[in-house]
């Protein structure tokens, strides 16, 4: 095939890619209302609907030669022919099916070629024949007819996406109109220059002049001296008016380019602005999907979806969405049934406000406190200090989860951790409100652009940094007298509020200037009466980070470390200022987590200096046995353990594994599940049973998906159950770590 075929091939399926995430996206919105048992009216609105998407989807996928997602498009087609028609009984099984068939084309749609895998093939068949099935037997379509159900790659989550998006034809033409006003200041610069370059000239040629010998000897006699005095004294005043005349004039320009700029940026905003339905659209069934899994029936309710928010904000949105609702379905809502709601909304101009609630029991403080204090991350001391806000802040930290056994939903202890990340790393705040009984609610509060940000630029040591103003609570500036000790911590009070102070310095790693022999700080050598402070805030913490000098607050325009430089602990970009001087910007999620890392470190350096043996690491590798009746995933487990480090013994079945327990010592245990003689679930409760063994950490890594076997290995003991259909290395490596 030749370039040119090649190249057309590639902009048809784009198009098509396009057009088909509209398709999929009316189908799947109505099938789940269809679901919701809508008035006679309705339904017949949206059979109607449905059926017209699906035979378009069809023409649509047979243009690009996509057979597998035409053969299925039919399938639903026949379906909902037959449902208008009256010939054939919805049910919960032909939903399902008509779910998953879904889920294959969204698959195969948002795959790099859209070429559809002998895996996919094979699904679209075998759903294709079971929806034909379903029509042919009406009478009795449930799901426990032996009906067979394909397994779609990755159902509810993956939607399709192009590097493409919609824009109104009125926003273009406004920012056509807006860069064809940018000619006539191309035009002015022009005209500016020509003025600046003939004063320069007048004044060269008066230098010439005067510096000329014949010039310096008319000086010297009286007439000609007056005479040059009064030609020079016209010239002066005639480069005094040009001047003039071109600071007036450039004055002008200032104030048309410095609008034009706003109004352009503006426009440009808007041009990538989306409504946020882009994204929550995909929720209904996502949430469909879990609460099936686990058997249970979920109302989804979608509030505020217009609301318009830039592109590249939602993007970085849609995992921490997902952590969300897992975390409700998974812990929140314990009963057969229940609600989830995602509500946005705009409280001003700047910023856009999410809200994920749902009605089940609440977050238990008791049952947190403990996990935190089992991950090591606070002391049962400062755990029982904390009040019941204080206490739910602390699930937002990393490894603290109160599942009661790791799966591949949840258990890890990184949802919250990794909504809170990507959150504040948008410039946005994360807050959790929650009550036993009543259900937990989390908002989120976001930027509704990411282009350009207000920030506070402050001087430390002889460095300039920019602060997002987003992260700023308050500047202050206090008396030196106002900072106390609590204990070995510097606290500062303002406005009835206690404050840890930290020297910014110090968190950056910067040697602060030395002030009459001694170094300049909030407890150290002798300080000015006064110092600034800027409180800043994340989620869970304030902090006064002292600085040398505020500057001043700007608008700036971020720019990304770029490639070489993906990550650096607390800087998240940098902006070029007006002087062209190169800022770094700070990443205030980080400045606080450093902040109270060092102190941590002090703290464990000071009892380590007390109690020498505590502070003295453990070279022991840890070891772990590893249980499975087949030699081949025996052998995979026992190579993929032993490449992370770990020391790894082997047992062929539940029975040989507790021998071996009994008699080694051993730090883990990985097991299946279906094995002879002792299965998993057995083996774990021997192993529970055992006075020594009763603390040993038991994962189990097996094929039954069940919501009742999850709930077994719950019964048994186990620490984690990890399905092996969704099984990855990383994913066991870290349960690994987290456990050991």
């Amino acid at each position: 095939m030749e370039n040119n075929e090649l190249e057309f091939l590639k902009r048809l399926k784009d198009t098509f890619r396009v057009e088909a995430t509209d398709h999929l996206r009316s189908i799947s919105n109505g099938l789940l209302e269809m679901e919701k048992t809508p008035s006679q009216d309705r339904w017949t609105e949206l059979t109607e609907s449905v059926f017209r998407e699906s035979h378009s989807l069809k023409g649509a996928a047979r243009s690009v030669n996509l057979k597998t997602v035409e053969s299925l498009c039919r399938a639903i087609e026949s379906v909902f022919s037959a449902l208008k028609h009256g010939s054939a009984t919805p049910s919960a099984a032909m939903f399902d099916l008509l779910h998953t068939s879904m889920d294959i084309i969204t698959g195969v749609v948002s795959s790099a070629e859209m070429e559809g895998s002998a895996s996919d093939s094979e699904a679209a068949r075998v759903n294709a024949r079971s929806l034909e099935e379903i029509l042919a037997e009406p009478s009795t379509p449930t799901a426990e007819t032996g009906t067979p159900v394909a397994q779609a790659p990755s159902p509810g989550v993956n939607v399709p996406t192009a590097n493409t998006m919609r824009v109104s034809v009125s926003r273009i033409d406004e920012i056509l109109v807006q860069a064809e006003e940018l000619v006539t200041i191309k035009l002015s610069v022009r005209q500016r220059r020509a003025e600046l370059l003939a004063a320069q000239q007048s004044l060269q040629a008066w230098k010439d002049e005067t510096s000329s010998p014949s010039g310096q000897q008319s000086s010297t006699a009286s007439p000609r001296r007056e005479e040059r005095l009064q030609r020079d004294e016209a010239l002066l005043g005639a480069l005094s008016e040009q001047v003039t005349t071109l600071a007036r004039n450039l004055g002008h320009d200032q104030y048309s380019i410095n609008r034009m700029v706003d109004e352009h940026l503006e426009s440009i905003k808007k041009a990538v602005m989306v409504p946020v339905s882009s994204l929550v659209e995909i929720f209904p069934k996502l949430i469909r999907d879990l609460a099936r899994d686990q058997g249970k029936e979920v109302e989804s309710i979608v509030l505020g979806a217009e609301v318009e928010c830039d592109k590249r904000i939602l993007e970085e949105l849609k995992d921490p969405l997902i952590h969300l609702v897992r975390n409700a379905i998974d812990h929140g809502i314990q009963g057969a049934a229940g609600k989830i709601t995602i509500a946005i909304a705009v409280p001003d101009s700047s910023h856009m406000e999410i809200r994920v609630s749902d009605d089940g029991v609440g977050i238990d403080p008791a049952r947190v406190r403990e996990a935190a204090i089992k991950s090591g991350i606070i002391t049962r001391e400062s755990a029982e200090k904390l009040d019941f806000d204080g206490t739910v802040a602390l699930a937002f930290l990393s490894g603290v989860s109160t599942s009661p056994i790791i799966t591949d939903i949840s258990g890890c202890g990184l949802g919250l951790a990794i909504v809170r990340e990507k959150v504040e790393g948008l410039g946005g705040s994360v807050a959790m409100n929650s009550r036993p009984h009543e259900g937990t609610t989390v908002r989120m509060l976001l930027p509704l652009t990411r282009s350009t940000f207000r920030g506070v630029l402050v001087r430390v040591t002889d460095r300039e940094f920019i602060v997002p103003t987003v992260s700023v609570e308050r500047i202050s500036s206090v008396l030196r007298s106002a900072i106390t000790m609590a204990g070995d911590k510097p606290m500062v009070r303002i406005d009835d509020v206690n404050y840890p102070v930290v020297d910014m310095a110090g968190v950056l790693g910067l040697t602060r200037r030395i002030r009459n022999g001694s170094p300049a700080g909030p407890l150290a050598g002798r300080l000015p009466d006064r110092i600034f402070v800027a409180i800043l805030a994340t989620a869970n913490h304030r902090i006064a980070f002292q600085v040398d000098e505020l500057v001043d607050e700007l608008e700036v325009i971020q720019k990304s470390l770029g490639s070489m430089i993906q990550r650096m602990r607390n800087i998240s970009g940098a902006v070029i200022l007006g002087n062209g001087a190169v800022v770094p910007v700070l990443n205030v999620s980080d400045l606080v987590k450093s902040a109270l890392l060092d102190a941590a470190r002090t703290g464990t350096a000071n009892k380590a200096s007390k109690d020498p043996e505590s502070a003295e690491p453990s070279s022991r590798i840890p070891k772990i046995l590893v249980a499975d009746d087949s030699i081949t995933a025996r052998s995979f487990l026992k190579n993929l353990l032993e490449t992370a480090g770990y020391m790894v013994s082997t047992a062929v079945d539940g029975a040989d594994a507790y021998a071996r327990a009994i008699e080694g010592d051993f730090d883990l245990v990985v097991s299946d599940v279906d094995m002879p003689r002792m299965s998993g679930f057995e083996l774990c409760t021997r192993i529970r049973g055992e006075k020594r063994l009763s603390a040993l950490p038991v994962v189990l890594v097996t094929a039954l998906e069940s919501r009742d076997d999850h709930e077994r290995g719950i019964d048994a003991g186990a620490d984690a159950y990890i399905v092996k259909s969704s099984f990855e290395h990383s994913n066991l490596l870290e349960v690994v770590r987290r456990l050991l």
